[in-house]
């Protein structure tokens, strides 16, 4: 069995909090530095604590071994923190990504292919 991941489940995202003066947040995933595979996480707006279920399953790509959170914005995309899709195969993980204007927490799970 390779060690590579192969599939990648977002389970939801919270907001915790976000203060982007040019409207709402909106996330984005980029598997390495692939941008033509970026995929929609989902919209947030300045109330903190919005949760959302995501469900989203994607292929990961080969030789990929990170995921980015981005903040697709006017002024410039931000980052809002990068995942290392190596650790912790086939079990729920979390993860608390924080930048200068955001900090949101992230369930998901990497599964192996067979």
């Amino acid at each position: 069995m390779s060690n590579q991941p192969q599939f990648l489940t977002l389970i939801n995202i919270e907001c915790i909090t976000t203060n982007d003066l040019t409207g709402n947040d909106e996330l984005i995933g980029r598997f390495g530095d692939l941008s033509a595979a970026d995929f929609q996480i989902g919209q947030f707006n300045s109330n903190p604590g919005q949760k959302i279920d995501l469900n989203i399953q994607r292929i990961i790509p080969v030789g990929m071994t990170n995921l980015s959170i981005i903040e697709k914005d006017l002024t410039g995309d931000d980052l809002i923190g990068t995942i290392d899709l190596t650790e912790q195969m086939s079990v729920e993980n979390e993860v608390t990504m924080t930048n200068d204007s955001a900090e949101y927490t992230l369930r998901y799970i990497v599964a192996e292919g067979n």
